[in-house]
């Protein structure tokens, strides 16, 4: 991978919503500051709770993020081409809110946090729509949150390909993240549930795989699934009820 070329900066402003609708004033100063990072597939980016430095633009690659607590560790998301990275850590001050990983090899532009700051009291636009920005990320996350806990896993599935369906030469394709355990990690379900839905996706002609690559071939179709006009053979897959302390009945 090399450093992106003027063209690649130019394109990175149309397919990063955070930047797309800067001010040619706001983009020369972003593109002043930003710089290029190249992070090697399993390399950790940043980590949870870490003072922010810098937040992320992916332009090649994919990175997972990932919630740690003690003795536990979930895969929250993964940020493909076109998205960003650590920037409600910019205005929080409490560090990042969770550890970024590389999931293959990645390139990137980092724009330092201090020195945005001092952009943004240049242009105070820029960090309104930043912080515009950061509230649509968490209310799409409230929602996703929602979704998971009343769908099933067929849905879970279903959901996710549609959402992360970009267009590619006149098709809608999906890439998915090299371990599908970390996939399965995000949905809440277990490896075997997912390959088991996905394959009952492409027997029924509604996709098709390629390695790593989903091709869409009926959206209409993982949106039925989604509204529940298929059979949902899988029922949401919930911990099981404490049933240790039997009901006690009175005569």
């Amino acid at each position: 991978m090399g450093i992106p070329s003027d063209m690649e900066l130019t394109e990175l402003q149309h397919y990063v919503p955070l930047f797309s609708g800067c001010s040619p004033r706001e983009w020369q100063g972003l593109e002043q500051i930003m710089a290029p990072q190249f992070v090697e597939a399993g390399e950790i980016l940043f980590r949870q709770g870490e003072p922010c430095s810098a937040f992320y633009a992916v332009v090649h690659g994919m990175l997972k993020l990932r919630l740690e607590e003690p003795g536990i560790r979930r895969v929250v998301g993964f940020v493909q081409q076109g998205g960003t990275c650590g920037e409600s850590a910019v205005f929080s001050g409490e560090g990042y809110a969770v550890t970024a990983v590389a999931v293959c090899d990645c390139e990137l532009m980092a724009i330092p946090a201090f020195p945005f700051l001092r952009l943004t009291q240049r242009f105070p636009n820029l960090a309104l729509r930043m912080l515009g920005w950061i509230s649509q990320r968490y209310h799409a996350h409230l929602r996703n949150s929602t979704r998971l806990a009343m769908q099933n896993a067929d849905q879970r599935v279903a959901a996710w390909l549609l959402h992360h369906a970009a267009p590619r030469a006149g098709a809608l394709r999906v890439i998915l993240p090299p371990r599908r355990i970390d996939l399965a990690n995000l949905l809440c379900i277990t490896p075997e549930t997912l390959c088991r839905i996905m394959k009952r996706l492409r027997t029924q002609g509604l996709v098709s795989v390629e390695g790593d690559i989903v091709h869409v071939v009926k959206p209409e179709g993982l949106q039925a699934i989604i509204a529940g006009m298929r059979e949902r053979p899988h029922p949401p897959e919930t911990p099981p009820r404490d049933t240790t302390t039997p009901r006690i009945s009175r005569a």
